[in-house]
């Protein structure tokens, strides 16, 4: 069986008197709640808000993270793993008024030359966390603006019944793609949008195998290859990645692909892992199918891993 370690790790892959939002907006398909800061309105790219005049974007995701796994995943959000990222001059502290148990990371970071203000706000609530997380050109960043993000942070509510059960319909509708999850895989979670989480229908407590599929930019003119050697082998959540020899192209409602499989170690536990990977390559997207699972469970699970892999249709 695996841990929730690997599953977290991999959802992260991956948060004064100034004027804002007076009254909440709930995400669609999902049981957050927040009133936006001024200017910010929602976002058509991802989950979220966003001020296009200024460059600045809210990123709201909803984690299958229940109360008493908080700890496990604020692990995996180290100042290390954060710092991997390009992440500097962290702070953590909690948010007055905020949902109870909440953290605020603050940092900064750059991007195509642009200084950024980041701010990550967790907010868990008994079934499900808020992962709130904004970025502010370092222009744009005055304490009236930083005063009214707070306040916006601290108006984060998470509906009681959230994550109860499968993700809202509307969600799972909404995704840029569609899929064929048959009876062994069900969904458990949409993430920022553009992300769904599949896992073993063995039961509610039982991981033993994980599949998201997730659709991201295009990479240019990245060697496929190369490009998806690197995303197995940087995998988050395991260590000791040995990707097999063997590697398939494929194609998909007429995409082209690759898929590769590897071996690994799952970290902490240090259980062996196994992984599937198909990436899918579109003019401007690039589509990516990932299970992983125990190395134990790999022939059970694999054939799966492939059909639901190549029942992905972009739309």
């Amino acid at each position: 069986m695996m841990s929730r370690a690997v599953l977290l790790a991999l959802m992260l892959a991956l948060a004064s008197g100034a004027a804002f939002a007076t009254e909440r907006t709930r995400l669609p398909g999902t049981g957050i709640e927040l009133a936006p800061p001024a200017g910010m309105v929602p976002s058509s790219e991802f989950a979220g808000f966003a001020d296009p005049a200024k460059g600045s974007a809210m990123l709201v995701v909803e984690l299958p993270v229940q109360r008493r796994e908080v700890p496990e995943f604020l692990s995996a959000m180290s100042d290390g793993a954060l710092a991997a990222q390009g992440l500097t001059k962290l702070g953590r502290s909690a948010l007055p008024g905020g949902v109870p148990g909440n953290l605020l990371i603050t940092a900064e970071h750059s991007a195509h030359g642009i200084p950024f203000e980041r701010w990550i706000y967790i907010a868990p609530g008994e079934r499900t966390l808020a992962m709130i997380t904004v970025q502010v050109p370092q222009q744009f960043a005055t304490d009236a603006d930083e005063a009214e993000l707070m306040a916006s942070l601290a108006s984060v509510r998470i509906a009681p019944d959230a994550a109860a059960g499968a993700p809202d319909a509307a969600a799972i509708q909404a995704l840029p793609f569609a899929y064929e999850a048959g009876e062994s895989f069900a969904a458990r979670s949409v993430i920022a949008g553009n992300t769904v989480l599949l896992h073993a229908a063995t039961g509610p407590d039982k991981t033993e195998a994980i599949l998201l599929i997730s659709k991201s930019l295009a990479m240019g003119d990245a060697d496929k290859l190369e490009m998806s050697t690197h995303a197995l082998e940087t995998l988050e959540g395991v260590e000791r990645v040995e990707i097999d020899d063997m590697f398939g192209e494929v194609t998909v409602d007429q995409l082209m692909g690759i898929e590769l499989t590897a071996r690994c170690t799952e970290k902490g536990s240090g259980e062996p892992c196994f992984a599937y990977q198909m990436m899918l390559f579109d003019t401007d997207a690039c589509y990516r199918v990932l299970g992983i699972t125990h190395a134990d469970l790999a022939p059970d699970y694999l054939p799966e891993f492939k059909r639901i892999a190549r029942s992905l249709v972009p739309k």
